[in-house]
């Protein structure tokens, strides 16, 4: 595997070639995505380049993030002294690009919100934003020394997305490193930043914060995704494809198939139904193709299927299972000759799994998250966001199965 954001095509183990597209560029992040980001961890990787990476946590080994199409509809993301931005209460003090941000530029903001009393505020805030309904919110957060002199130190900032300061969500930052803040909920066209001693983050009064900000985003849907900068309009991330050719193209009955995955948030038991890693397509028209998902709502079940003309095989996880953001994997397999199978999730066996009729098919191209068609199946599904790692496919029962 490349190195981390190095911005350049991985290749498989045999020497299988990366077919990777997206019209746009894309932000790569090295080493864990929310908390501990160091200036420079934040690397721009320009259109069709991969992105290494390791998600979540950082705990998981490295892999190719693969993302959906995102839209920050923040204006000035990086920009808070811009009109663009309004002041709410008791208006805050900046000292414009005075600190380095985490993509290494001398862009952040340094930002002084004053003390406030019972019921006031001191914050930026924008409105008329293009998300309403459900979404996520997000900003990084450093703290930055006082104007008046002295070291920087940890605190905390409220970040809302109503105009009644609700949902809200207190945001807790350090001296030396980058943390990003997340809100996930309804976004009633606004965004409020700062110190908010009334409504859904009322806590009293509320200190002097010193702190650095940069890299403000919202987008629709129910999790963070890489940062995307915005200038005088809202930008928008590319899809992203990618799939490997993996011939010959094989006719053989038995195939295994594994795949380890970072996932974005959580996927709860009864969660929206979301197509998962991989999938496996043998030619452009997806006569016979085969994936690894998370099974269709309400009920979120591991499996893996096949699917060929007029019939369907699928090997499905037994029980409902609520998986939290950080690393999954999927391991299974199937010989239509004997209707052996097996799924294993998160090196666990699945010996209650349900399994419909088995079949043979050719396989030739593999593909990833992002590029598995959403009606893949006949059924539209949402495509996740993630970092895909530890792919095999071979016609061995047992190899990809035998779990990392």
């Amino acid at each position: 595997m490349t190195e981390e954001c190095a911005c350049t095509n991985p290749t498989g183990t045999k020497g299988e070639t990366l077919t990777f597209t997206r019209a746009s560029a894309a932000t790569c992040t090295k080493g864990n995505v929310t908390s501990g980001i160091d200036n420079g961890d934040l690397v721009s990787c320009a259109a069709d380049q991969p992105r290494v990476m390791r998600g979540g946590d950082g705990s998981g080994a490295k892999g190719l993030m693969v993302e959906v199409a995102r839209t920050n509809v923040v204006l000035r993301s990086q920009e808070m002294d811009n009109a663009s931005w309004g002041n709410t209460g008791t208006p805050p003090t900046i000292r414009v690009d005075h600190g380095i941000a985490p993509d290494g530029t001398q862009t952040a903001e340094a930002i002084q919100f004053h003390a406030v009393g019972g019921g006031g505020e001191s914050g930026k805030y924008q409105s008329g934003l293009g998300v309403v309904g459900t979404g996520t919110c997000s900003m990084y957060l450093k703290g930055a020394p006082p104007a008046g002199g002295g070291p920087a130190t940890s605190g905390s900032i409220d970040l809302a997305t109503g105009a009644a300061a609700s949902p809200c969500t207190t945001c807790t930052y350090t001296a030396d490193s980058w943390t990003r803040c997340v809100l996930s909920g309804t976004v009633s066209t606004y965004i409020f930043l700062g110190n908010e001693s009334a409504g859904a983050c009322a806590g009293g009064a509320r200190t002097e914060q010193n702190v650095y900000v940069w890299g403000v985003q919202c987008e629709a849907g129910t999790y963070v995704s890489a940062y995307i900068p915005t200038t005088n309009a809202t930008a928008t991330r590319a899809i992203e494809t990618a799939s490997f050719t993996v011939g010959p193209k094989s006719t053989s009955p038995s195939t295994s198939l594994r795949a380890s995955w970072v996932s974005p948030g959580v996927q709860s038991a009864s969660g929206t139904a979301e197509s998962g890693p991989v999938c496996i397509q043998q030619d452009a028209t997806n006569n016979i193709r085969s994936r690894i998902l998370s099974q269709t709502a309400p009920n979120m079940r591991p499996s893996c299927a096949v699917v060929t003309t007029g019939q369907t095989a699928t090997l499905t996880y037994g029980s409902n299972v609520s998986m939290p953001a950080g690393l999954h994997q999927w391991a299974c397999s199937w010989n239509q000759a004997t209707t052996t199978k097996s799924l294993f999730f998160n090196n666990v066996s699945a010996s209650n799994a349900t399994q419909t009729a088995a079949t043979a098919f050719t396989w030739d191209t593999l593909k990833l998250q992002g590029d598995c068609p959403d009606t893949f199946f006949g059924a539209t599904v949402s495509r996740p966001n993630g970092v895909v790692s530890d792919v095999c496919l071979d016609t061995s029962l047992t190899r990809c199965t035998q779990t990392q």
